[in-house]
């Protein structure tokens, strides 16, 4: 699978909510946060805070203004955010547009000219730092031009608000080698008079620029689509709406037309409710083979091992492995006992499966062991253990299953629930996540030791 980003406003979360986003997006497997430039945060000191919140996931600007940074602020951003960060930053540049830039004070160029001499002195600049991991780099990039320069003086070309088809002309463009992120808007509503609706209105201030005509015109559209707000014939090529499989289409649209990475502009993810995750649950990513668990042979069956290394305290991660309040969230309602003998009750009400078994040890808030079998099952152990470790928790699940049963399906399963595990303790809990469900058990099936 190719990789998955996802580009927000960051405006609309206070301090600590970003956070909280940036580490569920990093809970759905999704690569990269993307952060744009207009008149809001400024994006380098945003990447900033969020580099430093957070482990894992990318931040990546897209784009940063060449406008409004000379090349050696620009060189000195990258270089120190890519070595505080341990390589975690992206930078993507570009040129934004004729009356942004005016309206700032600055005196207008040809978007290849002023490109190309920006990346000239970017290229000129030597940091006085330590040493850094090399930051990936990109230019935002529509036209033959401007993508060609970006194949060959930086890591490839990122595309805004255009088709699966535009993609696969810059594939041809670039060649192969070169990076393409392209981003697209998607909207989880099937109506389609509200969905074009809602479109329209996330639209609106990019179908009145003549530069997003002339490329848009090269993909068969005409002056007709650009007026009262778009036709639905442009809307539904721009924005993706509908059920989960729709969403879903878009996304291999992209990735057939030869995308390296799409990145997800979900519409509508701050709501009077709460925050609307629908979009990023149906395009979560599959996990990568280096983060699933490992295999192998035991008496009269098969042991796995899952680890997750957790940016929450050993305290918050016990109490959301058994409390009775909290297993909702991620696995399913019921209880767990807190004493060696008594009783661990699930009950999952959508397939009618139900745990009852004895919790054969326990040690809070370090270790609790039941088993995965109702009565009259096989016995199959499910240890949990926890440590704390650089501020956060290591969390070890080891799994024990008969040599009958399907490991590679039980692995996957947990992969899924560990999935929402990591949610729920952002605060931002999700449902069973089908796609890395299915992803994980056929990666898995290539790790069962054979006889």
């Amino acid at each position: 699978m190719n990789r998955r980003g996802v580009l927000v406003s960051t405006e609309q979360f206070d301090s600590a909510a970003l956070v909280q986003f940036a580490k569920a997006l990093d809970a759905r497997g999704y690569d990269s946060l993307w952060l744009p430039e207009l008149f809001g945060r400024e994006p380098i000191a945003t990447a900033g805070y969020l580099l430093g919140k957070t482990e894992r996931i990318a931040v990546a600007t897209g784009i940063a203004n060449v406008y409004v940074r000379d090349a050696h602020a620009m060189a000195q951003a990258r270089h120190t955010l890519s070595e505080l960060s341990g390589g975690r930053f992206m930078l993507g540049l570009g040129v934004s547009n004729a009356g942004l830039n005016t309206s700032r004070g600055h005196t207008w160029r040809a978007p290849l000219e002023k490109m190309t001499a920006f990346l000239d002195a970017l290229d000129k600049v030597e940091v006085a730092a330590p040493a850094a991991p090399r930051c990936p780099t990109y230019i935002a990039a529509h036209g033959p031009q401007l993508q060609t320069l970006g194949a060959k003086r930086t890591d490839g070309v990122i595309t805004y608000l255009m088709t699966p088809q535009h993609a696969q002309q810059t594939r041809a463009r670039i060649g192969a080698k070169a990076a393409l992120s392209v981003v697209a808007m998607f909207l989880a509503e099937q109506d389609p008079n509200v969905a074009r609706a809602k479109a329209r209105s996330a639209l609106k201030m990019y179908v009145r620029l003549d530069y997003y005509h002339r490329e848009w015109r090269k993909l068969g559209f005409v002056d007709a689509d650009f007026a009262d707000g778009g036709s639905d014939r442009l809307i539904d090529a721009l924005v993706a709406w509908g059920n989960d499989d729709a969403l879903r289409a878009r996304i291999a649209a992209f990735d057939t037309a030869g995308a390296t990475r799409v990145i997800v502009m979900p519409l509508g993810v701050q709501t009077k409710q709460g925050l609307d995750f629908r979009v990023l649950d149906a395009l979560a990513p599959s996990p990568p083979d280096a983060a699933l668990g490992t295999i192998r042979r035991a008496q009269g069956g098969f042991e796995a091992r899952l680890e997750r290394a957790i940016a929450h305290d050993q305290k918050s991660v016990w109490a959301m492995l058994t409390e009775p309040a909290k297993l909702p969230q991620w696995l399913a309602p019921g209880e767990l006992s807190q004493t060696g003998g008594g009783r661990a009750v699930l009950h999952f009400q959508d397939s009618g499966t139900v745990i009852d078994s004895a919790v054969s040890a326990v040690d809070a808030p370090r270790l609790i062991e039941y088993s995965w079998s109702g009565p009259g099952e096989p016995v199959r152990p499910v240890r949990w253990e926890l440590a704390a470790r650089d501020g956060g928790t290591q969390l070890v699940l080891t799994l024990r299953i008969p040599e009958t049963e399907d490991i590679a399906k039980s692995c996957a399963g947990w992969e899924a629930h560990l999935q929402m595990l990591l949610a729920a303790l952002d605060g931002a809990p999700i449902k069973f996540p089908f796609d890395r469900f299915k992803a994980a058990r056929e990666a898995y099936k290539l790790r069962v030791p054979s006889n």
